[in-house]
């Protein structure tokens, strides 16, 4: 069994002040009543039943005195409209979508698809022009729903996600992998996509240079396999916080990783560098635990005004020289924990430190 979500865009009638709404496994007899109406589209609602599961059902409209209106049919395959009228609302469109147990999607069949949700109707476009968007021939069909805005590309292939900006756009706004095709992601790919909030993608073990650079209200990131965080990947991604990062064993941090981020916690126990400001310029960023890093680069914790702890209790190289190579730069007035080897206690970096906050160091 699983958690099935039904979704009915639809266009209210008046005068009606509420809806009801009645439903059924497609093949059964009998319909059942939600017990509770709704006001406004879209309706939303989850039973439980089989993974990939179709819905039909109707939808009455309730006006004043308990006036109930016509039935107004939808099914789990859209798009089905009804009648316009006084009390009739046009059904736009039904979806009956299976949710993903670990909570990271839906999907309408249960596997075999990546999904692309936009925020217009991309429905004029065919498989094959998807497959010449992509540079690929993986996929074998295309199934829109929610009004064109939801994409499902069925394949068994895989393939690299093409970079360079290629989702440079303000339409682009989830991109979810229930075929486990998208193996790699490469860099820029969606540099800039500034409405982009979600992305999951569970067979991606490479995301190149930049590839999620500047998505500003990107808050859900799903990449288990990925252990290499290349430079910039996550550079302006300002709504992404911790715990919506999702990503493997992390060892290798890279230039400007971070930077500009909303992260409040980095923890990566196996991470054994950190590059030229890969932390740097974090506004929320309060703790971070890399205890396993043995280097740090020039700017690391540039401006990182509100870290109370740093463990690097591994690092023997702070900057490129023994000397004040800024890897605290900008760093003032603060009150933290530093967790050191006592021998980078007399490193230039440290002793900067000291002078322009109030340090508590503990030595390993």
């Amino acid at each position: 069994m699983a958690t099935n979500q039904i979704t009915i865009n639809f266009s209210p009638c008046s005068p009606a002040i509420s809806y009801r709404v009645f439903y059924r496994e497609i093949g059964d007899v009998s319909f059942i009543e939600w017990p509770v109406e709704f006001t406004s589209s879209p309706i939303v609602f989850e039973v439980e039943g089989p993974e990939g599961q179709l819905y039909e059902g109707y939808i009455v409209s309730v006006c004043e005195g308990d006036v109930i209106g016509p039935e107004v049919p939808w099914t789990g395959e859209p798009p089905i409209s009804g009648e316009p009228g006084c009390c009739d609302p046009d059904v736009i469109d039904a979806v009956a979508e299976t949710i993903i147990p670990d909570g990271s999607g839906s999907s309408s069949v249960g596997s075999g698809f990546l999904r692309l949700v936009y925020n217009v109707n991309m429905s004029g476009e065919t498989v094959s022009d998807w497959n010449t968007f992509f540079g690929t021939a993986i996929f074998d069909s295309v199934v829109y729903s929610a009004g064109g805005t939801v994409v499902d590309l069925y394949t068994s292939g895989t393939m690299a996600m093409p970079g360079d900006r290629y989702f440079e756009d303000t339409t682009i706004l989830k991109v979810l992998d229930f075929a486990d095709c998208v193996t790699s992601v490469e860099g820029h790919a969606f540099l800039n996509a500034e409405n982009l909030l979600e992305i999951d993608l569970p067979a991606c073990a490479t995301a190149d240079d930049a590839a999620f650079a500047s998505c500003s209200f990107l808050n859900y990131v799903n990449i288990p396999l990925v252990t290499i965080i290349n430079a910039q990947l996550f550079a302006g991604c300002s709504a992404l916080t911790n715990p919506n990062l999702i990503i493997g064993d992390v060892t290798f941090i890279d230039d400007d990783a971070f930077n500009f981020s909303g992260f409040t916690d980095i923890n990566f126990p196996n991470c054994t560098f950190a590059g030229v400001g890969a932390l740097r310029t974090m506004p929320n960023l309060s703790t971070v635990s890399l205890p396993s890093c043995t280097s740090v680069g020039i700017e690391c914790f540039r401006g990182d005004n509100s870290i109370t702890s740093i463990d690097l209790s591994s690092c023997t190289t702070m900057g490129p020289t023994t000397g004040d190579d800024d890897v605290f730069l900008l760093m003032t007035g603060n009150t933290l924990t530093l967790t050191i080897p006592t021998a980078t206690a007399t490193d230039g970096d440290v002793v900067t430190l000291q002078a322009n906050n109030t340090v508590t160091l503990i030595l390993v």
